[in-house]
């Protein structure tokens, strides 16, 4: 009898304690809390340029947070840089309510980026840090539109003596495009050259749509057409431009029958690391040579040949899917001289 009461009394007492543990807290009152998405993804994003996402924070507490700082680690692709400029801090959220953070990333090369964003918010008096992984995989990319390339181009002769100097810039104009039947056509318009049009293979060459139009001097006019460059694939590509009648308007009127061929041969050349615009890039060089013939019929049964060669070596970076030196060489008809332009890249912006 005794035992039962003391066993009574140890249940009554137990369940005292479990109800009133139930029915009234003697803890203090816990502090608002930030609520923040574990990671973000910028998913695929092309390098050299800044790009912004938002992510939904929120409170959902009785009382106010006040965002006070944020503190991001340095990013894992060596030169990226990361930043929120569109908040303005101190930021409050109030209790029960959401906002969305702003955050920037432009990636220095192309790779796998991670970053952790350390947020710093005071609620109840006391400060805390919560924190969000940034992630963002990298990609060479086309340039976009407005995007800028500058060149320092010099002009020599065949005896080593300058001509002209100039400063040039290719911008980048629409993009996208469908043209000679292609699509995600890139136009280039350029100051010292005439405007072009380029677009990335699948397996990374480059096409050139060649648009020479009328040449009223020998009545003819040559159908535009793509030239493919094989940075990558490394084979050979040879286009005939043009291979048919032609005609010269000779002194005193006359007007002599002819026959013109134009070809353009594209091979690969070699991989080069090359300084231009203050840095190393690594850059795939190929040799564009055009060639032009003409056989003139002259009225005694006779002919003559004329030829002039124009080589373009070009220097193309992946990185920047652009050139970064180019070698102009012509070889003027019926002479052996040569005039030759050499353009590096000092400069360039990526949209």
């Amino acid at each position: 009898m005794r035992t039962f009461r003391v066993f009574g009394l140890l249940v009554l007492c137990a369940f005292s304690i479990s109800w009133n543990g139930c029915s009234s807290s003697t803890n203090p009152p816990q502090s608002a809390s930030l609520i923040v998405p574990a990671s973000v993804d910028f998913g695929v994003i092309g390098w050299g340029r800044w790009h912004d996402t938002t992510y939904s924070v929120s409170n959902p507490s009785g009382d106010s947070i006040t965002i006070t700082a944020f503190h991001f680690s340095a990013p894992t692709v060596t030169g990226s840089k990361i930043q929120d400029t569109l908040d303005v801090l101190p930021l409050k959220l109030a209790a029960g309510k959401s906002l969305n953070l702003h955050v920037q990333i432009m990636a220095a090369d192309s790779g796998s980026i991670s970053v952790v964003d350390s947020i710093v918010y005071t609620a109840g008096g006391t400060t805390h840090t919560t924190t969000v992984s940034i992630t963002a995989n990298s990609k060479y990319s086309v340039p976009g539109s407005g995007s800028t390339f500058t060149f320092d181009n010099v002009t020599v002769d065949t005896d080593g003596i300058a001509g002209l100097h100039t400063i040039s810039t290719d911008t980048i104009g629409p993009i996208n495009i469908s043209l000679g039947g292609k699509s995600n056509v890139t136009e280039v318009l350029g100051q010292l050259r005439d405007t072009s049009w380029l677009h990335i293979e699948a397996n990374g060459d480059i096409s050139r749509y060649i648009k020479i139009g009328a040449i009223p001097q020998l009545g003819v006019t040559v159908p535009p057409v793509w030239i493919t460059v094989p940075f990558f694939s490394h084979t050979e590509n040879d286009v005939t431009l043009y291979d048919d009648t032609a005609q010269i308007h000779a002194k005193g009127g006359l007007i002599l029958p002819a026959h013109l061929k134009m070809t353009a041969a594209c091979t690969y050349v070699d991989d080069e690391n090359l300084q231009a615009a203050g840095q190393t890039f690594s850059t795939k060089q190929a040799l564009i040579v055009t060639s032009i013939h003409i056989t003139v019929f002259l009225p005694n049964g006779s002919t003559v040949d004329q030829d002039q060669i124009q080589s373009s070596s070009i220097w193309y970076s992946p990185k920047l899917s652009y050139q970064v030196k180019h070698v102009d060489v012509t070889q003027l008809a019926g002479s052996t001289r040569t005039s030759t332009t050499t353009g590096v890249l000092t400069g360039y912006s990526i949209k």
